[in-house]
């Protein structure tokens, strides 16, 4: 499992995020790297995050994007998008978790 935090000088098309691009190992589940890239991008240890399952149900998440050890079919056209710790968070069937921090509001 690896991560790379890029800065986007005007983020995502329409924001201004620190992003971190979290690729699963072969084993590692989906729900699992949700939580280390959320931390990762808000610097936060895991511990303290809310719980995930009252975002997105881990286990549908973990079934619909399967560990590549374990995959009987090819998933790069699937992406799951959601909101977890005011993060905004795309998993995607090709092995990447992808996590924006949220934009500063000025407040």
């Amino acid at each position: 499992m690896s991560y790379h935090r890029d800065f986007h000088p005007g983020g995502t098309p329409e924001t201004d995020a620190d992003t971190i691009t979290h690729v699963r190992g072969d084993d590692d589940r989906p729900s699992y790297s949700v939580v280390v890239a959320v931390a990762a991008v808000t610097g936060t240890n895991p511990d303290e995050l809310g719980p995930l399952c009252d975002t997105i149900d881990p286990d549908a998440l973990d079934r619909l994007i399967e560990p590549a050890a374990h995959r009987t079919t090819h998933l790069s056209n699937v992406r799951v998008g959601f909101e977890f710790n005011g993060c905004d968070v795309f998993v995607y069937g090709d092995g990447r978790t992808v996590v924006s921090s949220p934009e500063d509001d000025g407040t």
